[in-house]
C-alpha cells in the first residue's frame, strides 16, 4: 500500500518517526517542526523555536512506554567563533496536551552529540547519538561512544554506553583504532526494536551489524555481515552510506541505498540483493511501525 502525502517545501527536510506519529523538521532552516500521523493526515505545527542563525537542529519524536506519551526532543548545534567548538542545547515538548503544548529546556549533552539523523535511534523510550567527529577531544573518547537521552527522566544519562567496536575490536588487539577513520563508516538504527550499531568497512564492501545484548554490560553481538555489491565502491557510496531498516519475517533485511535511490533487501543466507523499489527523488527513508488504515491514537 502506498499513501502519498503532501508537504510545503522546505530546505534540507527530515523526518523521525515512531509507531503512529511522523516529526518533520527543517535542519538548517527557518521551517516550522510538524507532526504529522500517517494514518490519518491529520497535522499539527509545533510551537515555534527561535533558531539561531547558522545552527543545525534535530527533531526526534520517541514515546515513554510507561506513560504512554508521545515526546519531541530538540537539539540545536551551533557552531562557535573558532570554527572547532560546538555549543549545544536541547529542549523537550510532550504532545498532546490539548494545545498548551510547550518546550521546555533542558541540559544540553555532556559531550556534543552527531545530529545526522543515521546517528540516532530511539528505542524503549531512550534516545541514543553517536558523538559528533568534530569538536571534541577525541583522546579520551571511544570512536564508537553512545550518548543516551532518557525521554521519562528528560535528562541526559551520566554513563556513556561503550559501542561493540572499541569493546571488541581495540580493546582485544590492544591499541585504539583512529577515531576519525572509525567514526566515518558509523551509524545506529532501531532494529526489531533493539538498539544496532551499523559498522561499514573502511574499503565499503561490507556492512556489519552489531545488536545490543547488555546496555548494562556493554554486550553486543554480531547478527549479521552484509556483502556490498561489487560496484557500491567508496567513490559510489560517499557519505551517503546504505542503511537498513527491517528485518522480515523470511530472514531478507530491508536496506536503503541512498546514492542508487533503491530500497532493497539482502538475504543473508544466499548473499545476494534485489531492488523492491526505486525511488528517485526521495532522500529521507524511515520506518512506519503503524498502520496506514488506522490509527491507535485518539486524537
Amino acid at each position: 500500500m502506498v499513501k502519498r502525502i503532501r508537504l510545503p517545501k522546505c530546505c534540507d527536510q527530515q523526518m523521525s518517526a515512531h509507531v503512529d506519529l511522523l516529526c518533520i523538521y527543517g535542519t538548517r532552516c527557518h521551517c516550522q517542526s510538524r507532526v504529522l500521523n500517517a494514518a490519518t493526515t491529520a497535522s499539527y505545527f509545533l510551537p515555534d523555536v527561535t533558531n539561531a542563525r547558522g545552527s543545525s537542529i534535530l527533531s526526534v519524536i520517541g514515546l515513554v512506554p510507561s506513560t504512554g506519551e508521545y515526546k519531541v526532543l530538540r537539539i540545536h548545534s551551533q557552531l562557535m567563533a573558532d570554527l572547532y567548538t560546538l555549543e549545544q542545547s536541547c529542549e523537550v515538548i510532550t504532545l498532546g496536551i490539548d494545545g498548551q503544548e510547550r518546550w521546555r529546556t533542558k541540559q544540553g549533552p555532556l559531550i556534543c552529540v552527531d545530529l545526522d539523523d543515521k546517528s540516532m535511534a530511539s528505542v524503549d523510550g531512550v534516545m541514543y547519538f553517536l558523538f559528533s567527529p568534530y569538536g571534541i577531544d577525541r583522546a579520551n573518547i571511544e570512536p564508537d561512544g553512545i550518548a543516551s537521552f532518557d525521554l521519562r527522566t528528560e535528562e541526559w544519562r551520566a554513563v556513556t554506553l561503550q559501542g561493540p567496536l572499541s569493546t571488541h575490536i581495540a580493546r582485544a588487539a590492544n591499541k585504539k583504532l583512529s577515531y576519525r577513520k572509525c567514526r566515518e563508516g558509523l551509524q545506529l538504527a532501531k532494529l526489531d526494536g533493539r538498539l544496532v550499531t551499523i559498522h561499514t568497512s573502511q574499503d565499503c564492501c561490507s556492512m556489519n551489524l552489531w545488536f545490543l545484548e547488555d546496555a548494562g554490560k556493554g554486550l553486543w553481538i554480531k547478527k549479521y555481515f552484509l556483502d556490498y555489491e561489487p560496484n557500491w565502491t567508496c567513490a559510489v557510496l560517499g557519505l551517503a552510506l546504505p542503511y537498513p531498516l527491517m528485518l522480515l519475517d523470511d530472514g531478507r533485511i530491508v536496506v536503503w541505498v541512498p546514492l542508487k535511490h533503491a530500497l532493497t533487501a539482502y538475504d543473508p543466507v544466499t548473499r545476494t540483493w534485489a531492488i523492491l523499489a526505486t525511488m528517485s527523488g526521495y532522500y529521507t527513508i524511515r520506518m512506519h511501525e503503524g498502520s496506514f488504515l488506522s490509527s491507535r491514537l485518539r486524537s
